[in-house]
This record gives C-alpha cells, structure tokens and sequence, in this order.
C-alpha cells in the first residue's frame, strides 16, 4: 500500500515537473517573440507616408475651408450672407473629410506635426471674399476631386463671394471680378443638345416672367438674369442644335427657384465631361444668373446646387 501511493506522488510530483517545464517554454518563447516585436517596433518609422496627389489636393482645399468657417463665423454677427455661410463651410469640409493631422495630441518624440494653415491671416470681409474666390479658383482647377462635386462647391463659393461683395462693397484683395465674363462659346459647346436648348429655352420663359413682374425701378437684376441664360440659348444654336424650342411652357409656382434648380442640376450634370475652361463657364454662368437682390435674396446661395451631398458622402 505505501509502495502504490509512492507510485503515485512519484507520478504527481513527474506530472508536475513537466507542465512546469512545458509553462518555461512557453514563458520564454513569448519573450523571444515579443523581444523580436518590440525590436522591429523600435525600428519602425513612426513617420507619415508621402500623400498621394489626391490627398495634398484635399488637404489644400480642406484647410481653405477651414479658413473661410472662421472668418464666415466671425463675421455672421453683421453679415446676413455669412450666417447660411458657416453652415456651408462646414459642409464642404465635411465632404473634403476635414483638415488632417497625423498625430492630433502630439507627434512622437523626434517628430512633429506637418504645418496647418487654418488660422486667417487677418478678420475683414476682403479676407474673406478672397478666399472664397481662391476656394472657387481652386476647384475649378481640382483634377482628383469628383467634377460634379468639385464645379458645385465652385459655384457655391463664387456665389457667396459675390453676394458678400454686394453686400458689403469690397471685394477680393486683388480685384477680380467675382463672377467673371462668361465663356458661351465653351458652355454652348458643353450644351450642344436638344435637351439643354428646352431646359436653357423654359428657364429664360421662367425668369422673363420674373422681370415682367417686378417693379420696373427694381428688374435690374431680373433682366440681367434672363439676358444671360437668352445668350446661352444663343449659344447652344450656333453649335448647329435643331431649335425645337417650345413656344410657350407652363409656369411653376416658383419660377425663380425652378428655373435656376433646373439649370444648376443639368449644368452641374454635365461637369462630368467638361474641361477646365467649361467648368469655369459653368461656374460663372451660375454665378451671373444668381445675382443677388429683388426676389433671389431667398433662395441663393446654397452649399451644393444641383447636386445632394450625400452622393458625395460615405
């Protein structure tokens, strides 16, 4: 009896020392591989990659936002064009994904943080126009971003950079002009189609309507409207389109905004096959027919005419 339990703790104590030593090995197999982690961590550069094109793109144009939601924000206590304006840029940069920073509570030791430039240089409404038409310039020219996203956030800034400029008298630091001559020669190509003439030929009905109605003292601005969109419908002939033009449309209850909605949807439709310089046209036709004052004060500007944000959006 006493031999079997010496048997026994023999085997226990055997049982024993070898999940010990089975507990070692693995004790120093885990310190080998987390020594050999721990060197390659150590050799690792903590350093961001170059950025892609598309991201120095979006980066740039990310921090002009960021500017323009300051100075917008400083300025929407005396500005009514600014208040819509603070939303907006918010949106944009929402879209954009925002300003990036790789180590936003501090780089590593030995590192630091790339240069953002957020920070305006000064507060003042001329601060401000100009870098909403330095935005406005800017997405013209973007080759990463999405053209239909890209021409409307153009046309957006130009527009609020114009209404700011009749609102308070300045204007960009260098003088430019806001909306700039528009190019019809490359819109009307742009638009060579049946179906751009109706849409061009049922907004001139539509704001012509607009001018015949307002005050004759106050049409300024009406007429100047449907001039612009008579010199398309110009345009889009010469490009040799059959004039299937209707006669007479049926009005909307709102002909302002309906014939504005229809021309920025189309027009901003067709930013998809257009180059540069039709992208500009666009942007300063729609500029040009939204001009502020008598009844398009409320209805423009907007963040994103002719298109919804969310297409853009994950």
């Amino acid at each position: 009896m006493r031999k079997t339990e010496r048997n026994m703790s023999g085997r226990k104590l055997g049982s024993l020392l070898s999940l010990a030593g089975v507990l070692v090995l693995i004790i120093a197999l885990f310190a080998v591989v987390m020594t050999a982690m721990g060197t390659r961590l150590d050799n690792q550069d903590p350093s961001a990659k170059d950025p892609s094109p598309a991201e120095v793109e979006r980066q740039t144009l990310a921090q002009t936002v960021a500017r323009i939601e300051v100075l917008a924000g400083e300025r929407s206590a005396e500005l009514w064009t600014a208040v819509p304006l603070v939303d907006a840029s918010a949106q944009w940069n929402s879209v954009l994904g925002d300003v990036w920073v790789p180590w936003p509570d501090g780089p590593p030791e030995g590192y630091e943080n790339p240069e953002i430039n957020v920070t305006p240089s000064e507060i003042s409404d001329t601060a401000l126009i100009t870098e909403l038409y330095e935005l406005s310039e800017a997405l013209i020219a973007a080759e990463e971003l999405d053209p239909q996203l890209a021409t409307s956030m153009a046309a957006s800034a130009r527009i609020y950079a114009y209404h700011l400029s009749v609102e308070t008298g300045a204007g960009t630091a260098n003088g430019d002009d806001i909306c700039g001559s528009v190019n019809y020669a490359a819109l009307g190509a742009l638009t060579a189609d049946e179906s751009s003439l109706e849409i061009a030929e049922t907004a001139r009905q539509y704001f012509e309507f607009v001018a015949a109605n307002t005050d004759p003292g106050n049409r300024f601005n009406e007429v100047a409207r449907g001039e612009a969109v008579v010199n398309l419908v110009d345009a889009i002939l010469e490009q040799g389109v059959a004039d299937i033009r209707p006669t007479l449309v049926m009005l909307p209850e709102d002909p302002l905004f309906t014939g504005y909605q229809m021309l920025a949807d189309h027009l901003i439709v067709l930013a998809d096959d257009a180059d540069a310089e039709q992208r500009r046209a666009i942007v300063s036709f729609m500029c040009t027919i939204s001009t502020p004052g008598d009844a398009a004060l409320d209805v423009y500007p907007t963040a994103f005419p002719g298109i919804t944000a969310e297409e853009f959006t994950d």
